[in-house]
């Protein structure tokens, strides 16, 4: 049985809640745009907002059922904590590991460059967006050379031109600023 401290869920609810309205604004801004350009941000709108519905109802159920953790634990409940630490620990990969031991620094600049990717995007279009945050990104959160953070983000913005404009022909968001996108 897994102990579930029901405050530890609370920042993976209060930033899905954020996360779910900001979908959903994405959303309703996206009956704005012309009806030949809405499949892709509805698409990302859509698969958000059911990501990020899921996480909260998750979170729900889990502090609707888990039990309350005492404040005083005993000599076998600790053990276990550190078993089931130790466990973690030894799985460096494991995404929920990572989320839970982040430091509100390590948050605040996943969220920061999440929203400035959107900003960037809104002013500049999604290609000129993806390059400069993907090697941004790369480059001082992935510290790595800055020569493979500018192949990474050429290539990747290739790819992502290729498969929007060229294969599927499907429109994309253009930046106010930048209108070509």
């Amino acid at each position: 049985m897994t102990i579930v401290d029901k405050k530890a869920l609370r920042p993976d609810l209060i930033i899905a809640g954020i996360l779910l309205l900001v979908f959903a604004g994405f959303l309703a801004a996206s009956f704005m745009y012309p009806a030949d350009a809405v499949l892709l941000p509805r698409l990302v709108s859509i698969v958000g907002i059911l990501g990020t519905a899921w996480t909260v109802v998750r979170s729900l159920i889990k502090m609707r059922t888990a039990p309350e953790v005492a404040e005083e634990s005993t000599a076998v409940e600790d053990e276990l904590v550190a078993l089931k630490h130790q466990a973690e620990e030894a799985d460096p990969d494991n995404p929920e590991e990572a989320f839970a031991t982040a430091s509100r620094k390590d948050w605040l600049t996943a969220l920061g460059f999440a929203a400035g990717f959107l900003i960037v995007m809104w002013l500049a279009g999604i290609f000129v967006a993806t390059a400069v945050f993907s090697f941004a990104y790369l480059s001082w959160v992935g510290r790595k050379k800055w020569y493979f953070a500018l192949i990474y983000a050429v290539v990747l913005t290739g790819a992502l031109y290729t498969l929007t404009r060229i294969v599927t022909l499907i429109l994309t968001p253009v930046g106010v600023l930048l209108p070509g996108g």
